[in-house]
């Protein structure tokens, strides 16, 4: 459920304003003092991310709302402003497919998450651009994630490449520590002796008592560091404005050019040594859980200690349920609809106005005095 929403620089409000939302909102004020934007803001984001193909940004002009284009909607027509809305939500881990996420929200023991969404307009290519994206986790205030601003790329069209930024202060990463070190050594206790070995830089543990002492022995501080170097150059695809998706590439290659790189100016340097004495030289907070890999025998084949270190299924999770909520909003309508330029008789007889003030017309029609005195 929708708790509380936010807008800034959105026709009448310069924000940021919230208003908070219950199962019951009512929303009354003077003529002109920004009711009608509240709702049409919803709309524009609605219609956006149902209507629209998955690379427009935002979609001023559809089905349910006709806001022309970035000057006509944000706040004093002034392109140069940012416009931005920020959602707070109720999030409910029972309904949560992945296990792995459900764990990590269950954790954060709040169900409260969010996002914010920040839009510039660019002048040179005339076209609305998503400038941040914040993930909010368990606190309405501190983001837990955030997609900093878009770095254009020179050229005809601008590209969108957005680096993933970890919010280190946040409370929901000494959680995600604690369920990630749970995670592994149920993973290396386990009785169904599926785990067959697990190696470091192609030294094996035998048995795995090593591997948890690393573990256990890794300070949060460098755990954390691992988890924003895995997630700073991953490409991020997007649907509209939500990160939907993450790119194969680079993390990987940039591991192994460092590494090759090392072992380069080792080489050079007359140091080169091998992986067993370089791994006993390091003391157990040096070694990194993350680079062990795990193999198992009934699948034959090796899975890195990685999974606590990819973010994206915790921030597509948020964005998913922000996705389900717009989609389920239900517009019923405003309870006039706009003037027209002409109208005609449809030679309907009621006396009722009608839903949307559609049989208006008919009953001025009928009573000529009544015609004379709104003309």
């Amino acid at each position: 459920m929708l708790r509380e929403y936010q807008l800034t620089n959105f026709k009448a409000f310069a924000g940021p304003e919230t208003i908070p939302i219950r199962p019951i909102t009512l929303i009354y004020g003077p003529n002109s003092s920004g009711k009608s934007s509240i709702l049409q803001s919803l709309l524009l984001l609605k219609q956006t991310l149902e209507e629209a193909d998955s690379s427009t940004v935002l979609l001023p002009k559809g089905k349910l709302v006709d806001l022309g284009d970035y000057h006509e909607f944000v706040h004093r027509h002034e392109v140069s402003k940012r416009f931005s809305f920020k959602a707070l939500f109720t999030l409910d881990p029972e309904k949560i497919d992945s296990l792995w996420v459900k764990k990590l929200l269950k954790a954060a023991a709040s169900a409260l998450a969010g996002l914010n969404v920040d839009f510039v307009y660019d002048e040179e290519a005339k076209a609305i651009r998503f400038s941040s994206v914040e993930v909010f986790i368990g606190d309405k205030v501190l983001p837990a994630i955030s997609y900093p601003p878009s770095v254009f790329e020179e050229g005809e069209v601008p590209e969108l490449r957005p680096a993933i930024q970890i919010n280190r202060e946040h409370s929901f990463w000494r959680s995600w520590w604690n369920v990630t070190k749970e995670h592994f050594e149920e993973e290396l206790i386990t009785d169904s002796g599926d785990v067959e070995l697990v190696s470091y830089k192609g030294v094996e543990y035998e048995p795995f008592k090593r591997v948890l002492k690393d573990l256990r022995n890794y300070p949060f501080e460098k755990a954390i560091e691992d988890l924003q170097n895995e997630n700073t150059f991953w490409r991020i695809d997007y649907h509209n404005f939500l990160p939907a998706g993450r790119g194969s590439l680079p993390a990987e290659f940039l591991r192994e050019l460092k590494a090759l790189i090392e072992k380069t100016e080792q080489a050079q340097r007359g140091q080169s040594s091998s992986p067993a004495d370089s791994l006993e030289k390091q003391s157990t907070e040096d070694r990194s859980p993350f680079a062990a890999e795990i193999f198992y025998s009934s699948i034959g084949g090796q899975e890195p200690f990685r999974q606590g270190l990819d973010v994206s299924p915790v921030a597509f999770q948020v964005c998913s349920v922000f996705l389900q909520l717009i989609k389920d909003m239900i517009y019923l309508g405003p309870l006039r609809s706009y003037p027209e330029r002409l109208y005609t008789s449809s030679g309907n007889v009621s006396d009722h106005v009608g839903k949307f003030g559609e049989r208006l017309p008919d009953i001025l029609f009928r009573d000529r005095e009544l015609l004379n005195q709104v003309n």
